[in-house]
Protein backbone atom coordinates (compact mmCIF):
# COMPACT_ATOMS: atom_id res chain seq x y z
CA UNK A 1 0.00 0.00 0.00
CA UNK A 2 2.93 2.20 0.55
CA UNK A 3 5.32 2.84 -1.57
CA UNK A 4 9.07 2.02 -1.38
CA UNK A 5 11.55 4.77 -2.16
CA UNK A 6 13.48 4.34 -5.86
CA UNK A 7 16.34 1.43 -5.85
CA UNK A 8 18.77 0.55 -8.28
CA UNK A 9 18.60 -2.42 -10.45
CA UNK A 10 21.33 -4.00 -8.87
CA UNK A 11 20.27 -3.90 -5.30
CA UNK A 12 17.04 -4.88 -5.55
CA UNK A 13 14.89 -7.40 -6.27
CA UNK A 14 11.56 -10.01 -5.92
CA UNK A 15 10.64 -11.40 -2.43
CA UNK A 16 8.11 -14.40 -2.29
CA UNK A 17 6.65 -16.22 0.32
CA UNK A 18 3.55 -17.65 1.41
CA UNK A 19 0.93 -18.49 4.34
CA UNK A 20 0.00 -21.10 5.36
CA UNK A 21 -2.72 -22.10 8.05
CA UNK A 22 -5.52 -19.97 6.26
CA UNK A 23 -8.27 -22.40 6.99
CA UNK A 24 -7.63 -21.49 10.29
CA UNK A 25 -8.50 -17.73 10.30
CA UNK A 26 -12.05 -17.53 11.46
CA UNK A 27 -14.14 -14.37 11.18
CA UNK A 28 -15.67 -12.76 14.04
CA UNK A 29 -19.39 -13.32 14.79
CA UNK A 30 -21.55 -11.39 13.50
CA UNK A 31 -24.21 -9.04 15.50
CA UNK A 32 -28.27 -10.13 15.74
CA UNK A 33 -29.81 -7.37 14.29
CA UNK A 34 -33.42 -7.79 14.97
CA UNK A 35 -36.05 -7.84 11.80
CA UNK A 36 -32.67 -8.51 9.52
CA UNK A 37 -31.97 -12.12 8.30
CA UNK A 38 -28.50 -13.34 8.04
CA UNK A 39 -27.04 -14.85 4.86
CA UNK A 40 -28.51 -18.38 3.68
CA UNK A 41 -25.14 -20.21 4.69
CA UNK A 42 -25.71 -19.02 8.79
CA UNK A 43 -29.06 -19.62 8.89
CA UNK A 44 -30.28 -23.68 9.84
CA UNK A 45 -33.27 -24.06 6.44
CA UNK A 46 -33.83 -27.90 7.42
CA UNK A 47 -31.82 -28.84 4.57
CA UNK A 48 -28.56 -27.08 4.46
CA UNK A 49 -26.05 -26.80 7.24
CA UNK A 50 -24.49 -24.09 8.48
CA UNK A 51 -21.57 -22.65 8.08
CA UNK A 52 -19.02 -19.97 9.22
CA UNK A 53 -17.92 -17.22 6.34
CA UNK A 54 -14.69 -18.44 4.86
CA UNK A 55 -12.16 -15.72 4.50
CA UNK A 56 -10.75 -14.68 1.27
CA UNK A 57 -7.24 -14.07 1.50
CA UNK A 58 -6.94 -11.91 -1.56
CA UNK A 59 -9.24 -9.52 0.48
CA UNK A 60 -9.37 -9.95 4.08
CA UNK A 61 -5.56 -10.70 4.58
CA UNK A 62 -3.23 -8.16 4.33
CA UNK A 63 0.39 -8.87 4.51
CA UNK A 64 3.02 -6.03 5.29
CA UNK A 65 6.56 -5.28 4.62
CA UNK A 66 8.32 -2.95 6.84
CA UNK A 67 11.99 -1.69 7.52
CA UNK A 68 14.38 0.47 7.02
CA UNK A 69 14.40 1.23 3.30
CA UNK A 70 10.49 1.25 3.81
CA UNK A 71 9.80 4.74 3.92
CA UNK A 72 6.70 6.43 5.55
CA UNK A 73 4.18 7.81 3.30
CA UNK A 74 1.43 10.17 3.33
CA UNK A 75 0.41 9.55 -0.40
CA UNK A 76 -4.15 9.29 -0.06
CA UNK A 77 -4.50 5.51 0.40
CA UNK A 78 -7.48 3.80 -1.91
CA UNK A 79 -10.29 1.96 -0.48
CA UNK A 80 -13.06 0.16 -2.61
CA UNK A 81 -16.18 -0.71 -1.68
CA UNK A 82 -17.57 -3.50 -3.75
CA UNK A 83 -19.87 -6.76 -3.56
CA UNK A 84 -20.47 -5.41 0.41
CA UNK A 85 -17.17 -5.13 1.02
CA UNK A 86 -13.60 -3.69 1.16
CA UNK A 87 -10.76 -4.17 -1.09
CA UNK A 88 -8.72 -4.32 1.28
CA UNK A 89 -10.45 -5.88 3.99
CA UNK A 90 -7.68 -4.05 6.55
CA UNK A 91 -6.34 -0.98 5.56
CA UNK A 92 -2.80 0.14 7.08
CA UNK A 93 -2.52 3.93 7.14
CA UNK A 94 -0.11 6.50 8.87
CA UNK A 95 -1.75 9.06 11.17
CA UNK A 96 -3.47 11.95 9.44
CA UNK A 97 -3.16 10.21 5.72
CA UNK A 98 -6.11 10.37 3.92
CA UNK A 99 -9.05 7.53 2.95
CA UNK A 100 -10.11 7.65 -0.55
CA UNK A 101 -13.09 5.50 0.03
CA UNK A 102 -14.92 4.28 -3.48
CA UNK A 103 -18.12 2.77 -3.71
CA UNK A 104 -18.16 1.05 -6.94
CA UNK A 105 -21.36 -0.94 -5.58
CA UNK A 106 -24.64 -1.03 -7.47
CA UNK A 107 -26.09 0.34 -4.24
CA UNK A 108 -25.72 3.34 -1.91
CA UNK A 109 -23.32 3.15 1.32
CA UNK A 110 -23.71 5.45 4.56
CA UNK A 111 -20.48 4.49 5.98
CA UNK A 112 -18.78 5.82 9.28
CA UNK A 113 -15.79 4.96 11.15
CA UNK A 114 -15.94 3.66 14.92
CA UNK A 115 -13.03 2.45 17.84
CA UNK A 116 -14.10 -1.46 18.28
CA UNK A 117 -16.59 -2.11 20.77
CA UNK A 118 -18.12 1.26 20.56
CA UNK A 119 -21.29 2.40 18.05
CA UNK A 120 -20.15 6.18 17.78
CA UNK A 121 -18.78 7.69 15.12
CA UNK A 122 -15.19 9.46 15.04
CA UNK A 123 -15.05 13.22 14.45
CA UNK A 124 -14.96 13.41 10.78
CA UNK A 125 -16.22 9.96 9.85
CA UNK A 126 -19.79 10.42 10.76
CA UNK A 127 -22.68 8.21 8.17
CA UNK A 128 -22.84 9.68 5.15
CA UNK A 129 -24.34 8.60 1.73
CA UNK A 130 -21.54 7.68 -0.80
CA UNK A 131 -23.65 6.42 -3.53
CA UNK A 132 -22.79 3.92 -6.35
CA UNK A 133 -19.75 5.31 -8.51
CA UNK A 134 -19.11 8.13 -5.82
CA UNK A 135 -16.06 8.71 -3.55
CA UNK A 136 -15.92 10.09 -0.03
CA UNK A 137 -12.30 11.24 1.59
CA UNK A 138 -11.36 11.45 5.40
CA UNK A 139 -8.52 11.40 7.51
CA UNK A 140 -8.22 9.56 11.06
CA UNK A 141 -5.05 11.05 12.85
CA UNK A 142 -5.07 8.99 16.40
CA UNK A 143 -3.73 6.22 16.45
CA UNK A 144 -5.46 2.93 17.10
CA UNK A 145 -7.54 0.28 15.50
CA UNK A 146 -11.02 1.38 14.14
CA UNK A 147 -13.81 -0.61 11.92
CA UNK A 148 -15.55 1.12 8.71
CA UNK A 149 -19.28 0.06 9.33
CA UNK A 150 -22.62 0.75 6.87
CA UNK A 151 -25.66 2.36 8.73
CA UNK A 152 -27.52 0.65 6.48
CA UNK A 153 -26.13 -2.77 6.49
CA UNK A 154 -25.22 -4.00 10.13
CA UNK A 155 -22.85 -6.63 9.11
CA UNK A 156 -20.43 -4.61 7.28
CA UNK A 157 -17.28 -4.39 8.50
CA UNK A 158 -13.68 -3.71 7.59
CA UNK A 159 -10.39 -2.36 9.58
CA UNK A 160 -8.63 0.55 9.61
CA UNK A 161 -5.01 0.09 11.52
CA UNK A 162 -3.69 4.05 12.17
CA UNK A 163 -0.21 4.03 13.28
CA UNK A 164 3.39 5.03 12.15
CA UNK A 165 5.96 1.67 10.23
CA UNK A 166 3.13 0.25 8.57
CA UNK A 167 5.11 -0.21 5.74
CA UNK A 168 4.13 -1.72 2.13
CA UNK A 169 0.90 -3.51 2.17
CA UNK A 170 0.91 -7.10 -0.33
CA UNK A 171 -2.18 -8.68 -1.08
CA UNK A 172 -1.62 -12.49 -1.24
CA UNK A 173 -3.21 -14.48 -3.91
CA UNK A 174 -6.47 -17.05 -3.18
CA UNK A 175 -4.02 -19.92 -2.66
CA UNK A 176 -2.21 -17.95 0.06
CA UNK A 177 1.28 -16.80 -2.23
CA UNK A 178 2.76 -13.21 -2.08
CA UNK A 179 4.98 -11.38 -4.21
CA UNK A 180 6.52 -7.48 -4.28
CA UNK A 181 8.98 -6.49 -6.50
CA UNK A 182 11.88 -3.40 -6.13
CA UNK A 183 13.16 -4.60 -2.57
CA UNK A 184 16.15 -3.57 -1.58
CA UNK A 185 18.84 -5.23 -0.03
CA UNK A 186 18.13 -5.32 3.59
CA UNK A 187 16.46 -6.86 6.65
CA UNK A 188 12.49 -6.72 6.61
CA UNK A 189 9.48 -7.51 8.88
CA UNK A 190 6.87 -9.51 7.73
CA UNK A 191 3.29 -8.91 9.82
CA UNK A 192 0.23 -10.73 8.42
CA UNK A 193 -2.90 -9.08 9.44
CA UNK A 194 -6.68 -10.12 9.61
CA UNK A 195 -9.93 -8.42 10.80
CA UNK A 196 -7.42 -5.43 12.03
CA UNK A 197 -5.03 -7.08 14.41
CA UNK A 198 -1.72 -8.90 13.96
CA UNK A 199 -1.97 -13.22 13.48
CA UNK A 200 1.78 -13.81 12.92
CA UNK A 201 5.45 -12.47 12.16
CA UNK A 202 8.41 -12.97 10.42
CA UNK A 203 11.56 -11.92 9.21
CA UNK A 204 13.31 -11.72 6.03
CA UNK A 205 16.87 -10.87 5.00
CA UNK A 206 16.86 -10.00 1.07
CA UNK A 207 20.46 -10.23 -1.00
CA UNK A 208 19.92 -9.97 -4.11
CA UNK A 209 17.51 -10.44 -7.06
CA UNK A 210 15.23 -12.80 -5.76
CA UNK A 211 14.71 -14.08 -2.13
CA UNK A 212 11.60 -16.89 -0.86
CA UNK A 213 11.10 -16.59 3.15
CA UNK A 214 9.80 -19.69 4.53
CA UNK A 215 6.22 -20.10 4.69
CA UNK A 216 4.33 -17.96 7.69
CA UNK A 217 2.25 -20.15 9.74
CA UNK A 218 -1.32 -18.35 10.43
CA UNK A 219 -1.76 -21.94 12.60
CA UNK A 220 1.18 -20.78 15.40
CA UNK A 221 0.30 -18.63 18.66
CA UNK A 222 -0.02 -15.23 17.72
CA UNK A 223 2.54 -12.49 18.72
CA UNK A 224 2.01 -10.77 21.74
CA UNK A 225 4.71 -7.68 21.30
CA UNK A 226 2.73 -4.91 20.52
CA UNK A 227 1.26 -4.34 16.96
CA UNK A 228 1.86 -1.51 14.45
CA UNK A 229 -0.85 0.59 15.40
CA UNK A 230 0.55 1.03 18.78
CA UNK A 231 -1.17 2.58 22.30
CA UNK A 232 -4.68 3.14 21.94
CA UNK A 233 -6.03 6.54 21.30
CA UNK A 234 -7.67 9.04 23.28
CA UNK A 235 -11.02 7.89 21.64
CA UNK A 236 -10.66 4.50 22.94
CA UNK A 237 -9.62 2.66 19.94
CA UNK A 238 -7.45 -0.29 20.94
CA UNK A 239 -4.22 -1.43 19.11
CA UNK A 240 -4.80 -4.61 16.80
CA UNK A 241 -4.56 -7.89 18.87
CA UNK A 242 -5.45 -6.41 22.42
CA UNK A 243 -9.05 -5.99 21.92
CA UNK A 244 -9.99 -7.06 18.17
CA UNK A 245 -13.40 -6.20 17.67
CA UNK A 246 -16.10 -8.84 18.35
CA UNK A 247 -18.40 -8.32 15.38
CA UNK A 248 -17.15 -9.35 11.80
CA UNK A 249 -18.16 -9.16 8.90
CA UNK A 250 -19.86 -11.49 5.78
CA UNK A 251 -19.65 -11.35 2.35
CA UNK A 252 -22.59 -12.38 -0.05
CA UNK A 253 -22.25 -15.00 -2.24
CA UNK A 254 -19.20 -16.93 0.06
Amino acid sequence: MLALGTTSAANAGDLRGSLQGLDTLRSTPVPEVPERRLYFWMQSNGALATRDARPNPERDVAVVLSGDNVPESAQPVPVTVAGGTCQPGTVLVNPGTTLNIRNVDWFAHELFLTAPNNETPIEGFAPEATAPNSQRSAQVRTAGTYVIRDRLNPMFRCWVVVGPGQGRHISPAADGTFRTSNVADGEYTLKVFFEGRVVATSTARVAGRETTVPAINLAAPPPSEGNAAGAAGANGAAAPGNNPAPQGRRRRGR
